[in-house]
């Protein structure tokens, strides 16, 4: 039995290599590859799961503090774990939603204009033409 709990790492040296694999396990999350920006989203994704996981587990250290003293740091590291899971699930979810709402279905398919399935909106028909000085001032003075 002494020789088993001398040989285990410090609790900190635990808690410190939990948080690696926490940031390393951060790069599954679907939007880094999306965004502009893919460190800040990386540091998104894991920095507020171990802030919320060391508040969370002040807080019960602070009201349990037997139960939660023994459980140190195991379970911190899980909840952290748990945390991140349901962040980076989130996120997956909410990529394939998009995904599947950005995917053309056959019912929205491209109008043949040529073949004659509607008729092609006038050229002078565009709803996004600007106004120019000219229009805006002639009409000021109507």
């Amino acid at each position: 039995m002494e020789q088993a709990t001398a040989e285990q790492p410090s609790s900190a040296l635990r808690l410190g290599r939990h948080a690696v694999g926490i940031m390393i396990a951060a790069l599954a999350n679907p939007m880094i590859y999306f965004d502009t920006d893919k460190v800040l989203v990386w540091l998104a994704t894991w920095g507020p799961v171990l802030i919320a996981t060391a508040v969370i587990y002040g807080l019960l250290t602070l009201f349990l503090t037997r139960r939660a003293r023994a459980a140190w740091p195991g379970g911190a590291i899980a909840l952290a774990w748990v945390l991140l899971l349901l962040l980076v699930v989130g996120n997956w979810m909410n990529y394939r939603e998009a995904t599947s709402r950005a995917a053309p279905s056959a019912a929205e398919a491209p109008i043949d204009w040529e073949k004659g399935a509607m008729k092609a909106p006038a050229t002078n028909e565009s709803p996004s033409r600007a106004f120019t000085y000219e229009e805006a001032a002639g009409a000021s003075k109507r």
